[in-house]
């Protein structure tokens, strides 16, 4: 995937991918108002950014099977990567955006 001429790339540099970027600046000054996300991992960079999106006033849509977790261990506790992933997916989806499938995108059906 290449950008298409003239359009902007911004360098992720952080979890959220609008601390130490321009990223919000160069999604309002081409009038961006709905951030679609996928990426890795749900537990961290997707989780970060989607809630700050929306915190910012964009509206967001998240493709969950385009977003991948980790296993992880916690005080004992191992949590495998469809539970880690699925615990993300759900608090985005019921109060921050929609989680929608890649079928729905390139089907049209998750603007």
């Amino acid at each position: 995937m290449r950008p298409a001429p003239g359009e902007a790339v911004v360098v992720k540099r952080r979890p959220n991918a609008f601390v130490g970027a321009e990223l919000e600046t160069a999604l309002r000054a081409a009038g961006v108002a709905h951030v679609m996300l996928c990426g890795a991992m749900s537990q961290m960079c997707v989780d970060a950014t989607a809630r700050a999106a929306v915190d910012m006033g964009f509206a967001l849509t998240v493709v969950g099977d385009a977003c991948a977790a980790a296993s992880v261990v916690h005080g004992g506790v191992s949590a495998p990567s469809d539970q880690v992933h699925a615990a993300i997916m759900a608090p985005l989806s019921a109060s921050y955006g929609r989680v929608v499938a890649t079928d729905d995108v390139e089907g049209g059906r998750a603007a």
